[in-house]
């Protein structure tokens, strides 16, 4: 990534939202989880290598922050980041509206995935109303949040390319 600096203030700046302004945005108990946002936006425009990366870092500082068991928002979200960013060449000649869709899925499967990993894991979260409770309110709060955000996070985190780099996808 060239912007190692940039990418740490984002990081940093994301430890702050999601330490102190989140639980405070929480709607019926669903707070936009921001590190997801962060980590997919930076696999779109730096490829699954990176992606990979940064959702380990995202996801260690998430488990660090809260009380499920440590590594498995990093594992869901080194899974995501990885995943995210093998479409990273066929997105941006597109426009904003398919990256905000791959987004999108990104963080059902994400948040989805953070539940199974915990309940594979002995937590006692009933699985299926946790779904309908906690999964799909935080990932509509997390696409509104990414919706407002994601133009100039992929502007700050994207590597320099030139334009005849991109993919069309037809």
């Amino acid at each position: 990534m060239n912007k190692p600096y940039t990418l740490i203030g984002i990081l940093i700046i994301g430890f702050i939202l999601q330490a102190g302004v989140a639980p405070y945005i929480s709607i019926m108990g669903a707070a936009p989880n921001f590190f997801l946002i962060i980590v997919t936006v930076a696999a779109l425009t730096n490829g699954s290598d990176k992606g990979a990366l940064v959702g380990f870092v995202a996801g260690l500082i998430l488990d660090l922050m809260g009380t499920g068991p440590v590594g498995s928002w990093a594992l869901v979200l080194s899974v995501t980041g990885y995943v995210t960013g093998l479409l990273d060449q066929h997105l941006f000649a597109e426009g904003w509206l398919l990256p905000v869709t791959v987004l999108s899925f990104a963080s059902l499967i994400g948040e989805f995935l953070y539940l199974c990993v915990v309940v594979t894991l002995g937590s006692e979260l009933p699985f299926f109303s946790s779904i309908w409770s906690l999964v799909l309110p935080t990932t509509l709060y997390t696409i509104f949040i990414a919706v407002l955000a994601f133009p100039l996070l992929s502007r700050l985190l994207q590597e320099e390319q030139s334009i005849a780099s991109f993919k069309r996808v037809a």
